[in-house]
């Protein structure tokens, strides 16, 4: 991805396939168009430590990162601007982020193994699980992190 100074850690399709986010080592977001591969507006600056990893909203009006400074943000796909402030309650790192179908609900995980689901609009974390294991297949680890949460939360909603 061009205009990166640090390795790209990370690459999304947003769910129209006309633009790509990439997070790198550098500490920014930056989006791409997927016809011209030009970069589209300036870079997503606030991190304070590299960015690991992004996922657009199913609308893609929204990107949520996850970073080595234990924080999610979301920031505004089209105005280039965070939206409130950055989300902190991870032990360590986030390696993986995703937003629900719905929008109301960021799923993260942290390399200290804590799966949280916050609710966007409230901005507070409404469930938060530390797993025992630690998923090894990088390839498809976002998906299962996802469907463990989900089918943990759904659980002990269940059970309530």
């Amino acid at each position: 991805m061009e205009g990166h100074t640090g390795a790209v850690a990370c690459v999304s399709f947003c769910p129209d396939g006309r633009r790509v986010v990439s997070v790198s080592y550098d500490k920014t977001l930056r989006l791409s168009d997927t016809e011209t591969h030009a970069q589209i507006g300036d870079p997503f600056v606030g991190h304070t430590h590299f960015v690991g990893c992004a996922s657009f909203s199913t609308d893609g009006r929204r990107v949520v990162p996850g970073s080595r400074d234990r924080t999610d943000r979301i920031w505004n796909a089209d105005k280039h601007e965070q939206i409130g402030e950055a989300l902190l309650g991870t032990s360590s790192f986030v390696w993986r982020v995703s937003e629900s179908v719905d929008g109301c609900h960021i799923l993260s995980r942290d390399y200290g193994r804590n799966t949280l689901i916050w609710n966007r609009e409230r901005r507070e974390i409404i469930w938060k699980s530390k797993t025992v294991e630690r998923i090894t297949n990088e390839e498809d680890s976002c998906e299962k992190d996802s469907a463990k949460a989900r089918q943990a939360f759904e659980s002990e909603i269940n059970e309530r």
